[in-house]
């Protein structure tokens, strides 16, 4: 509920157990929130109803971080860290916030009762006004959704002037910048426009290598139209035993970055789904004991490959048993520049593609020990190997791709003399590890020695399900935003046979006398299409002439039947997403110039 509203798994069973409204009023005096309250009595029992304030859901977040117990607040802060643009349903979860130039799109299924304002403190301080939930609170847990409803922001989105026509579209390239600082970079120096290791005696402490090792985070690009395949162009002095590593990684347009993908000019990153902004990530990595390289200049083309079918299917994230040792190394620096403290709390994998950035927690794992579970960011990169991500299918692993997904190297050549019992740099496997923890992870999930823990890697799964469905007409563009003033991110063939991840609310479009508001994000094209479709074979052969599109124009969408919920709440309609024709559900062309 907390990362993926969920009515049927979560809230209608939270809800119901509970005791339906007692939720809020035993949950509410214990939070200390005085703004929060039940459906009014014309609505008994229809969570749906429920409201609170802005200063509540500050005190319900505070009391998360502060007060609540490590157990707890892991689990809800895991969620709130991992929470997706799409509910389960489908349906953009985002509503309630007020993006730029927009306000919230609720759907009801009757007027809802008139709004309150509330005081949020007893003294001269403004009011707050009263948030109308949707999505209602359950116990607890729930009661925490309503502060990540209220609090949590969704995904950047592009800014810049509406365009005037769209770009041609195709190979995008541009050229890295090496000259400035980026505030993100361990260990590298810039001489006369170059980049070099500054220490070649520094390295990161889990892999226990002989390499010196830096990395420059370069700020990520948008770009205005999506791609997939990114390839480099490097300009390096590459000394013998020694390497340069570029590394790439993209955002789609629900926020999700995609896992670190190495790049070279003889293999492009593929990126596992179309993305419209693109971050590049440069390390140096000296001979052992030995010379190191010099990077002169990088330039980057990217493209969208050509969409290839992808299963409907949701894929949860990965989850297996690994052997894991205590990293200790206190004062020592990670790959990612993090330097080292006592009781510190983090993991090492053997591989950067699922690094995070410092201080950040965009690649995490869940490690479940004998005594507990721990949440905990992915800050180095080892023990034994660097470019063994053993978490992935043998399809995308690097390296090592005849082991089955989840054996680590280390561990089939320790225990089964794979590779003649040597990890990537020929040393001999002294244990099975396949991470390390840092000493705070590694006692409160309950080892006393190096052991099996299971972990969850919490960027691997595919988030909501995908509906294939054909468009209808020619000419329709996927746009960086749901309006059709966005830029043009990709064009869809005619006709074309999508995945639809989400649908959210955004601009209204109007079509052989049918309007309507709701767009649907394709994760293959980085974008979002309008939903607007006709009605009849005739009017649908009519939306397919070119003659026909002319600027989205107002007009009213009438809401469907009221839902109800197995607790007996209400439940908003779904707007006239779909339209049925000759039986076949299709999308439309979103009718924009």
């Amino acid at each position: 509920m907390l990362r993926s509203s969920d009515d049927a798994a979560a809230a209608n069973h939270y809800w119901s157990t509970g005791g339906g409204t007692a939720v809020i009023t035993r949950m509410a005096p214990r939070l200390s929130v005085t703004g929060t309250t039940p459906a009014p009595t014309a609505y008994p029992g229809y969570r749906g109803y429920t409201t609170t304030t802005a200063a509540d859901a500050v005190r319900v977040r505070r009391c998360l971080r502060n007060e609540a117990p490590t157990p707890v607040r892991s689990l809800a802060l895991e969620a709130l860290l991992r929470s997706t643009r799409c509910a389960a349903d489908g349906f953009d979860q985002y509503f309630g916030q007020h993006p730029p130039g927009r306000t919230p799109l609720l759907v009801t299924p009757h007027p809802p009762p008139p709004r309150r304002r509330r005081t949020v403190c007893r003294n001269d301080r403004p009011h707050a006004a009263a948030v109308h939930v949707r999505r209602g609170p359950a116990v607890a847990v729930s009661l925490l959704a309503l502060a990540a409803l209220s609090l949590a922001s969704g995904p950047a989105a592009a800014h810049g002037a509406a365009p005037h026509g769209d770009a041609p579209l195709g190979s995008v390239d541009w050229r890295v910048d090496l000259s400035s600082p980026t505030g993100d970079e361990i260990n590298v120096s810039r001489v006369d426009g170059t980049l070099r290791l500054r220490d070649r005696t520094l390295r990161p402490a889990s892999a226990r290598s002989a390499r010196g090792q830096g990395t420059v985070l370069v700020p990520d690009r948008v770009l205005d139209r999506a791609v997939d395949m990114i390839t480099p162009e490097l300009d390096a002095t590459v000394p013998a035993g020694s390497e340069v590593a570029v590394d790439v990684r993209g955002q789609d347009g629900l926020g999700a970055w995609t896992e670190w993908r190495e790049a070279s000019a003889d293999a492009p990153a593929l990126l596992p789904r179309a993305v419209t902004r693109v971050q590049t990530r440069i390390t140096l990595i000296s001979a052992p004991n030995g010379p190191a390289p010099v990077v002169h200049d990088l330039r980057l083309s990217a493209e969208l490959d050509d969409v290839a079918p992808q299963p409907d299917a949701a894929a949860a994230d990965y989850t297996a048993t690994v052997y894991a040792t205590r990293e200790g190394l206190v004062g020592g620096t990670t790959a990612n520049g993090h330097v080292i403290v006592a009781n510190d709390h983090f993991v090492a994998l053997p591989s950067r593609r699922g690094l995070s950035p410092k201080g950040s927690a965009q690649y995490s794992v869940r490690v479940c020990g004998p005594a507990r579970c721990e949440t905990a960011p992915v800050w180095d990169v080892g023990p034994w190997n660097t470019h063994d991500d053993h978490w992935n299918p043998s399809s995308v692993r690097e390296t090592f791709k005849d082991l089955p997904q989840g054996k680590p190297e280390s561990q089939a050549a320790y225990q089964d003399g794979y590779n003649g019992g040597l990890d990537e740099f020929g040393r001999r496997a002294l244990n099975p590890a396949g991470m390390d923890l840092a000493d705070g992870t590694f006692y409160n999930v309950g080892l006393n020695n190096n052991g099996y823990v299971t972990v969850t890697y919490l960027w691997t799964g595919t988030g909501a399900a995908t509906k294939s469905l054909p468009t209808r007409g020619t000419d329709v563009k996927a746009r960086q935003r749901p309006t059709s003033t966005s830029t043009r991110v990709a064009q869809l063939p005619d006709p074309a046979t999508v995945r639809v991840q989400c649908q959210v609310h955004g601009q209204r479009v109007q079509a052989d006398g049918h309007s309507n508001d709701a767009w649907s994000y394709l994760p293959d094209y980085g974008g979002y299409v309008s939903n607007t479709s006709s009605t009849s074979p005739t009017a649908g052969s009519r939306a397919s002439r070119p003659a026909d599109r002319e600027a989205a124009k107002p007009g009213p969408v009438a809401p469907g039947p009221a839902r109800y919920t197995s607790s007996g709440g209400p439940r908003a309609p779904s707007p006239h997403i779909w339209r049925q024709s000759d039986g076949v559900k299709h999308m439309g062309p979103e009718n924009s110039p």
